[in-house]
């Protein structure tokens, strides 16, 4: 009867153990699949597949100072950060929410947007003065070269910290590798568009200015 009893409990448990292996290996199985379906980075082709007609949206609305037409583009709850170097600092650079970027525009108000390279002190400039200097410096639109998301972000020696701070997003790069030879590539200049998805869209959360600093 003892043995009988033995067989039983060690039946059941054998049993047990196998569900429960079956259930962890489905679980991770699970887990599986959805971080292949949803990696941590886009592809730079997927990435251009996705986003391109979207980010020349945004830089031509840019160009032509249509603050109302950009701002449809602009991550509704997030807003948009503007850096005015490579390195995105969260407790400096500017965030302007999309529904105040019409009237932060027509103001003659000075914000500050961070601080100068080298002296460090406070960049305080109307919305359009920073956007002359800071976003639409040059003619992005017909950028010399455009990357998607790629694989190396750092130009200069000022640290890019697009990935880390933006780890699920798109970002595309609009370069110019420079305009004058007497400084020999010195006058290079970059304008990053920073895109991250809600539901099934992809909205703008940064745009990011790059240069040669000191």
């Amino acid at each position: 009867m003892i043995t009988r009893i033995r067989i039983a409990f060690t039946t059941c448990g054998i049993a047990l153990l196998m569900t429960t292996a079956i259930a962890v290996g489905t679980h991770a199985s699970r887990i599986s699949s959805t971080q292949e379906s949803d990696p941590e980075r886009i592809s730079p082709k997927q990435s251009e597949r996705i986003i391109a007609a979207r980010a020349k949206g945004v830089l031509e609305s840019l160009k032509a100072g249509n603050i109302a037409r950009f701002s449809t583009f602009v991550h509704p709850q997030k807003g948009v950060r503007f850096s005015p170097y490579a390195s995105v600092l969260l407790d400096e650079d500017r965030v302007v929410k999309r529904n105040h970027l019409v009237r932060t525009w027509g103001s003659k108000t000075k914000y500050k947007w961070g601080g100068y390279d080298g002296s460090g002190d406070p960049i305080r400039l109307t919305f359009r003065k920073y956007h002359r200097q800071f976003i639409f410096d040059h003619d992005y639109t017909r950028a010399e070269s455009v990357a998607y998301n790629p694989s190396s972000m750092s130009r200069g020696n000022t640290p890019n910290n697009i990935q880390a701070i933006y780890p699920r997003s798109i970002a595309v790069e609009y370069h110019f590798s420079g305009f004058d030879p007497k400084v020999s590539g010195m006058d290079w200049t970059s304008l990053w568009l920073v895109f991250e998805k809600q539901g099934s869209v992809w909205y703008l959360v940064g745009i990011v200015h790059d240069e040669w600093t000191i």
